[in-house]
């Protein structure tokens, strides 16, 4: 390795300009135009990084999601592809979206209250009207 021994720094030392030379095709792939990069506020620069870091880890995010209703969709499949499968039926899809944020799952929290508050509320009411009904035989 041209006489430089392995985890020692390299002995070159670069100037600012060719470290910002060397730089610049990174930021103009990200979109920072040449205007910015060259005479802008220098912490503009920062600022592209950071978003591009965001933006990525999000791209990468919405196609694992993507990647989860793409496995949801090819398993409801599966007893129809497979040969061997006692069942010859397809599976049913999601009914609805995947819940992924905090918002959507307090939604379907309150939606799943809802349901139960109803359903309890008609056990009541039936069990109220059978015992009226009892009582009026009862006194008939």
């Amino acid at each position: 390795m041209d006489g430089e021994e392995v985890g020692q720094p390299p002995t070159e030392k670069k100037s600012y300009t060719e470290i910002f030379n060397e730089a610049f095709p990174y930021y103009l792939s990200i979109g920072m135009t040449y205007e910015l990069y060259w005479h802008g506020d220098p912490w503009l620069v920062k600022a592209y990084h950071e978003a591009y870091e965001i933006k990525t880890e999000r791209m990468n995010y919405e196609k694992w999601i993507q990647g989860r209703y793409v496995y949801q969709a090819i398993g409801a499949l599966v007893p129809i592809l497979n040969p061997l499968s006692k069942k010859k039926k397809a599976e049913e899809y999601l009914k609805e979206p995947l819940i992924i944020t905090e918002k959507a799952q307090k939604r379907k929290e309150i939606e799943k209250g809802k349901k139960t508050a109803n359903f309890l509320i008609a056990w009541a009411n039936a069990i109220k009207g059978k015992a009226e009904k009892d009582k009026g035989i009862n006194n008939g």
